[in-house]
């Protein structure tokens, strides 16, 4: 009954990495969030040759007529490549492999996931700042359990999937989400041939239909698309061939 075990840690630090300040920040209101989006995007009493040539581009609108000579900051909300993201964490799997009926192999195990840090920076002179269990970022913590039984060419799988809550200061408390997935596979044995190598499997995703946790949004998706997903229930037939 051999037993299965794996830990990673992991510290990480990406640059450059692409954002979109519509994203980051309520750009509506984007001088209140001026420190973290940085000089970058916020440009201050810009030189009116600056703002000329913005207003000389194609596709230029003025609706209200302001008066260009009043312009006090000049927003850049285009997507560019600014910014730092620098995470901690641990990877960690296991398993215990046993005697099943009927001859079979049985698996049980789990992966998870924890986050100690994931902290972001819009550009290299704004402030860092804690995004981990915040909406649409990552949660702190993920998990994934599988049973698997093995006869032959069969495999029957069952896992249990786990998202922690965590409370986002903008939306409040967010429930955690546990959903169920379960397959069935069979691997075909010819040795030669269509058949060599091919394998059929059903796939029930999120078997129970479990809602995700709901999420205010001003857009009206009101869930977490980082942690959760909307799909529900999904069966699917899948056909695999190696060659």
């Amino acid at each position: 009954m051999p037993v299965h075990a794996g830990l990673t840690y992991y510290d990480i630090k990406f640059r450059n990495l692409v954002a979109d300040p519509e994203f980051s920040v309520d750009i509506t209101n984007a001088l209140n969030s001026e420190a973290i989006l940085g000089p970058a995007i916020v440009q201050r009493s810009p030189p009116a040759s600056v703002v000329q040539q913005l207003a000389s581009t194609p596709g230029y609108t003025n609706p209200y007529g302001i008066d260009l000579a009043s312009i006090g900051a000049i927003i850049d909300s285009r997507v560019q490549n600014l910014s730092v993201v620098h995470t901690r964490g641990l990877d960690l799997d296991a398993s215990w492999d046993l005697k099943g009926p009927f001859g079979g192999n049985v698996e049980l195990g789990a992966s998870a996931t924890y986050i100690f840090s994931f902290d972001n920076q819009f550009t290299t002179r704004a402030p860092s700042v804690s995004i981990r269990g915040t909406a649409y970022n990552p949660v702190d913590l993920k998990m994934r359990a599988r049973a698997l039984f093995r006869l032959r060419g069969l495999v029957f799988g069952t896992f249990a999937n786990y998202v922690n809550h965590y409370t986002d200061p903008g939306t409040g408390p967010i429930a955690s989400w546990t959903t169920v997935d379960m397959t069935a596979t069979y691997l075909f044995s010819a040795r030669r041939g269509l058949l060599a190598n091919a394998s059929v499997g059903l796939v029930a995703t999120n078997l129970f239909g479990r809602d995700p946790p709901f999420v205010p949004n001003p857009y009206g998706i009101n869930f977490d698309g980082a942690s959760a997903n909307a799909v529900g229930r999904m069966l699917s037939v899948r056909l695999a061939k190696g060659w």
